[in-house]
């Protein structure tokens, strides 16, 4: 989600530079107050207690069913990266997400081909958010990946590259 974060400041900035997005597992609208006040939470909690509750928290939330179920190693290696990432950076990442604005008018203005990718067991982000936002951009594909959750592109690569294969190929 927050690659699709960075892509749409980016685009914003920079449309020229770019002759197609891929969205993955984003979504458009800036977070509400509640939302907001759930980052700032953890934020604060994080420079008191460390980041121990977010990683036990999160992991779990960020993969889907099957993933939980028959792939561990992949439960195991988001947990890892999770570990390695710092508490300054997390912090700064959940502010950034806290306060980025909503993009959901600038998508529709888009005049590049996009794609929007979302795992179909998404736990943070509802599919039909993301069918949403792909529906806002007038020359935008939606895949749903089956069997995965909110890292489409970890827990199942093999069906996520191929969309990826598929839309790279027919941009000019």
């Amino acid at each position: 989600s927050m690659g699709g974060y960075i892509a749409m400041a980016a685009l914003k900035h920079y449309k020229e530079r770019f002759t197609g997005a891929i969205f993955t597992n984003t979504r458009a609208a800036a977070d509400g107050a509640e939302a907001k006040q759930k980052r700032y939470d953890q934020i604060e909690q994080i420079k008191s207690e460390g980041m121990d509750f977010l990683i036990e928290g999160m992991t779990l939330k960020l993969v889907g069913s099957m993933t939980k179920m028959e792939k561990l190693e992949i439960v195991q290696q988001v947990r890892n990266m999770m570990h390695a990432a710092t508490p300054e950076g997390t912090i700064a990442a959940l502010g950034a997400m806290a306060e980025r604005p909503d993009s959901t008018e600038f998508l529709g203005t888009l005049d590049i081909p996009a794609l929007v990718i979302h795992g179909e067991e998404d736990e943070i982000i509802p599919a039909a958010e993301a069918k949403a936002m792909a529906e806002s951009i007038p020359d935008a594909a939606f895949h749903i990946v089956p069997e995965a959750g909110h890292l489409a592109c970890i827990e199942q690569h093999v069906p996520f590259n191929q969309y990826v294969r598929e839309f790279v190929k027919n941009i000019r």
